[in-house]
């Protein structure tokens, strides 16, 4: 697992679609909209497959920028599809955001 954190401009997202996600969490940030992420990989002796990686969102008065990635979570796409939907659903800080993804994937 691989955390980066930069504020790029988050791309190939409308602003009407992302809108709906700005709220602030219980320490007065905004909060932060999770997305799963398609990525490619490669191994040797596997050569290369899919996975699936979230980054989290976050909106300020100059746009939506990219806060944090998480990359190569999973190679399945509803492990990451339930990840996200439950991170928005329970408005995850982005403070938690490495410490849950780890929890979640030791948990089974």
């Amino acid at each position: 697992m691989n955390l980066t954190t930069d504020n790029k401009e988050a791309t190939g997202m409308t602003e009407k679609a992302l809108v709906n996600a700005y709220s602030l969490d219980a320490h007065g940030l905004e909060q932060a909209h999770y997305m799963v992420v398609l990525e490619s990989g490669f191994l040797e002796d596997c050569g290369s497959y899919r996975t699936y990686g979230l980054m989290s969102t976050q909106w300020s008065h100059e746009g939506w920028y990219i806060k944090s990635e998480i990359h190569d979570i999973t190679t399945d796409l509803n492990t990451a599809l339930d990840m996200a939907s439950t991170f928005n659903g329970h408005q995850l800080s982005m403070l938690h955001f490495a410490d849950v993804v780890e929890d979640w994937l030791t948990k089974g």
